[in-house]
């Protein structure tokens, strides 16, 4: 039965089905989140802060590890196995800078007083842009 090609063509259309269902997934996904952020953004107070240069190092390195991992899997289609071994090695180097760089960057967070603490940032130090006014209990809380 499995070689017949009624079974081919439903095979065909299982899998055509199982991608469509992928994506659709995917777009849901980035739309739950979209929409996430922009309810949080309306619910709460958010402070505009500039990404430190480490987490723009960051992700530049974990799509160049998205690459050599691409790399990779190419070399067991080929059958060559060292290049294999070296495309594995430095997608593993990339994934731990990565990660270094991630605690730089929030280091360097937390150097200039932004601390993201319980789905909330607490400043410190200083004041970011206009007077904006905090309240605690319906009492307000001064900041110098």
């Amino acid at each position: 039965m499995e070689n017949t090609p009624e079974y081919k063509k439903r095979l065909d259309k299982a899998k055509i089905n199982i991608v469509f269902i992928g994506m659709f997934s995917v777009v849901m996904l980035f739309a739950g989140l979209t929409s996430a952020y922009i309810v949080s953004m309306g619910d709460s107070f958010w402070l505009k802060v500039p990404l430190p240069k480490a987490f723009w190092i960051s992700t530049a390195i974990i799509l160049l590890s998205s690459v050599t991992f691409y790399l990779a899997e190419k070399s067991i289609y080929n059958g060559n196995t060292q290049k294999l071994k070296l495309f594995l090695l430095i997608t593993f180097v990339l994934g731990l800078l990565f990660v270094v760089f991630q605690f730089k960057g929030y280091k360097e967070l937390v150097n200039k007083g932004i601390h993201p603490v319980n789905n909330h940032i607490l400043v410190t130090e200083g004041r970011y842009g206009d007077y904006y006014k905090v309240l605690f209990n319906n009492d307000t809380i001064h900041v110098n």
